[in-house]
């Protein structure tokens, strides 16, 4: 039981210092090698971009064991409205970098509410 706990906190830990180190290296590279505010907000913006949109797709990683059993609707429907919202924020605002995550992050609800639903619908066939 103790040996369980300790490894989960190890695993915590490791993940925690390995985040910490990839945010110092991301602000070392974005200071040291691009001298331009643009370039600077460019590289961050898209490597936040690529984060999110794996954030996004995580969800769906669920669906390669072919069974929604554990996917949940609420989920679901929070990924969905959170990306609807960015996006209508992101062209209010006309920021590329939210645009393209959370617009992305729309369809992939979408496609999440739509393989909740075929269970259902082959359920309802039968």
């Amino acid at each position: 039981m103790f040996e369980q706990i300790v490894c989960k906190f190890q695993l915590v830990y490791r993940v925690a210092v390995t985040g910490l180190f990839s945010v110092v290296a991301i602000v070392v590279v974005a200071v040291f090698c691009f001298h331009s505010r643009y370039h600077r907000v460019v590289f961050v913006g898209i490597i936040a971009d690529v984060f999110s949109i794996i954030m996004y797709a995580l969800h769906l990683a669920i669906w390669t064991r072919k069974s929604v059993e554990y996917m949940h609707f609420w989920l679901s429907f929070d990924v969905l409205c959170n990306g609807i919202c960015w996006t209508v924020y992101a062209l209010l605002e006309f920021n590329i970098f939210i645009l393209v995550a959370s617009g992305v992050g729309a369809i992939y609800g979408a496609i999440q509410l739509c393989l909740l639903l075929l269970p259902w619908r082959q359920r309802r066939t039968e």
